[in-house]
């Protein structure tokens, strides 16, 4: 694809030159008029290039500053989703439980109980 292209640009330089050559030796310009309004045209689409150029020197700054405020938003709204997703699973578990609003009983066990007391005389001792 790029072969053509090359080829063709090659050639209109090469016509460019041929008409120099033929411009020079006869003394006269081919097309005047022509030639002004693709001059000015040229000039035009130079300023508007470099204008570009200049806007696409400050890109790397300005999408930077856009990528980190957009992984902000991101991370935030993840968060607050998450948040969400949390409170509705503890709903749905606490409706599903058969331990709603459970409250601690007195094991059943001797050896439980034991353990329990321990626990709480260690706990109140230190």
């Amino acid at each position: 694809m790029a072969a053509p292209v090359f080829f063709g640009a090659l050639v209109s330089l090469v016509l460019l030159f041929v008409l120099r050559i033929v411009e020079e030796r006869r003394g006269a310009r081919f097309a005047p008029r022509l030639r002004r309004s693709l001059d000015r045209f040229a000039r035009t689409v130079k300023a508007i290039v470099l204008v570009i150029a200049d806007m696409l020197g400050e890109l790397p700054r300005i999408s930077s500053y856009l990528l980190r405020a957009l992984a902000v938003m991101l991370v935030r709204r993840f968060a607050h989703m998450t948040e969400s997703i949390s409170r509705a699973a503890h709903s749905v578990a606490d409706m599903v439980s058969y331990k709603h609003r459970h409250e601690r009983r007195e094991p059943r066990s001797a050896f439980l109980k034991e353990v329990s007391r321990n626990t709480t005389d260690e706990a109140s001792n230190s």
